[in-house]
């Protein structure tokens, strides 16, 4: 059985999909999130560390330490807030990094955390045991949110609140930011911190294949041993593998561009049973059998 992970489902009114659903059978409703998506198709001991597992997928060494996020990212101010509008890629080239790298260590070992910056988009701390790591949003979920939403209020949160201020003094000084406003980039004049905790001691899971480029399901599927293809490699494999299929990140014209493919590959003329999960919690299963359906008419012919 193929598993397909698509986008909210209000992002993802294809023709091909509508058809699919109204075939099918409505499964029980799931957490909306994409927490709950790999939840799914991942089993794994202990909470989702986004930290730990793109760390050991980044790395390799992820073993035995507390790990957090601590990824670059672009926020402004506005009357009453402040409001994140990009994180993770930013353009930040080699030269930008290396000079930027010195500086958050030495800021980060005065907190007692060890900052590494292995790729242009995810960064990392390395964080003692006695720390207590807060449930930091999800930097998507926050993105365009009012951050005041997402600060940790009273005592627990201070730590965090100090060092968060003390990213913004540095970085919003740093020569690598005013080089980047002078040019009409923009500044990474914030960290998101977030993902922390350890990597699991296993992960499994009952597919066999992972098609995608969501940098957490491929360090999901890697730690569970499954071979992980581009979503380019989907169409002649798919039928031959128990496959996820994560469309979770594509919009629009590239969506349904890759529907499209699907529904003319041998998957999507029911040849084998297909799960369909949308990020905002709905499920569904596609059988042979739903073919003889027809008299089932989609909801929308848009595609």
């Amino acid at each position: 059985m193929t598993t397909l992970l698509l986008p909210e489902r209000r992002h993802a009114h294809f023709s091909s999909i509508e058809r699919w659903i109204s075939r099918g059978d409505r499964l029980p409703d799931a957490a909306p999130g994409n927490k709950a998506m790999l939840r799914e198709v991942f089993d794994f001991d202990g909470p989702l560390s986004a930290a730990a597992l793109t760390r050991q997928l980044d790395v390799g060494d992820a073993e035995e330490k507390v790990w957090l996020r601590a990824d670059p990212a672009w926020m402004r101010a506005d009357m009453s807030t402040a409001r994140m509008f990009a994180h993770g890629e930013l353009g930040l080239s080699p030269v930008q990094i290396a000079a930027l790298t010195p500086d958050l260590v030495e800021l980060f070992a005065e907190h007692g955390l060890a900052f590494d910056a292995p790729t242009a988009t995810r960064w990392y701390l390395a964080c003692p045991d006695s720390l207590t790591i807060p449930d930091f949003a999800d930097p998507d979920d926050a993105l365009g949110d009012d951050l005041r939403l997402h600060a940790l209020p009273g005592s627990e949160g201070k730590f965090w609140r100090v060092l968060a201020n003390d990213i913004q003094v540095l970085l919003h000084n740093h020569p690598v930011n005013q080089n980047r406003v002078a040019r009409g980039a923009a500044p990474v004049n914030g960290l998101w911190l977030w993902g922390g905790g350890r990597l699991p001691k296993s992960v499994t899971s009952d597919a066999d294949a992972y098609f995608g480029d969501d940098p957490l399901a491929v360090a999901l599927a890697s730690a569970a041993s499954m071979p992980v293809h581009s979503l380019e490699a989907f169409d002649q494999s798919v039928t031959a593998s128990n496959a996820v299929v994560d469309l979770r990140g594509l919009r629009d014209d590239v969506l349904a561009a890759v529907i499209g493919a699907i529904s003319q590959s041998e998957l999507g003329s029911a040849k084998a049973t297909m799960d369909i999960a949308f990020a905002s919690g709905e499920r569904y299963r596609y059988a042979p059998s739903h073919r003889l359906r027809f008299w089932r008419r989609s909801k929308s012919s848009s595609d």
